[in-house]
């Protein structure tokens, strides 16, 4: 929505930060109110001019928006990448699914999964070299 100068409804915003990785930012040290302006900074084309603003600036929350504007870059990747990570998970629940024939019925269903939180934070969580593989895994599968 963003790219298209558009601000997301209230309630994508809700559902954003009842993620647990969302949730635990906020709970400890970042606002919603940080999040949203660093969103907005970011991604939204209107908002340009405030953005080169702010980069000239120094603050503590600079390298993280610096991060999300390099996130908004790549967002192509990052769709093409969740993509293949849902294809992959169709085969990964099928092979799991075999798999629990050869195993005890009191050792299946007892170990759930972790829950997995994305958030689009800073650059030590989102580095440079975690783009290259995402650009790797997308050469490796279009060509």
């Amino acid at each position: 929505m963003f790219r298209q100068d558009r601000e997301p409804p209230g309630q994508l915003w809700k559902a954003l930060f009842r993620t647990p990785a969302y949730r635990c930012a906020i709970e400890t040290e970042f606002s919603k109110k940080f999040f949203k302006r660093c969103y907005r900074l970011a991604l939204k084309p209107s908002e340009k001019d405030n953005l080169a603003r702010e980069l000239r600036k120094d603050g503590f929350y600079i390298p993280y928006l610096e991060h999300m504007v390099q996130v908004g870059e790549s967002l192509d990747s990052l769709k093409w990448w969740m993509e293949q990570f849902r294809k992959e998970e169709v085969l990964f629940s099928q092979a799991l699914s075999l798999t629990t024939r050869y195993l005890p019925e009191e050792a299946t269903g007892k170990f759930p999964g972790p829950d997995v939180g994305l958030l689009i934070f800073g650059p030590a969580v989102f580095s440079p070299k975690a783009m290259e593989v995402i650009q790797a895994l997308e050469k490796e599968y279009t060509h």
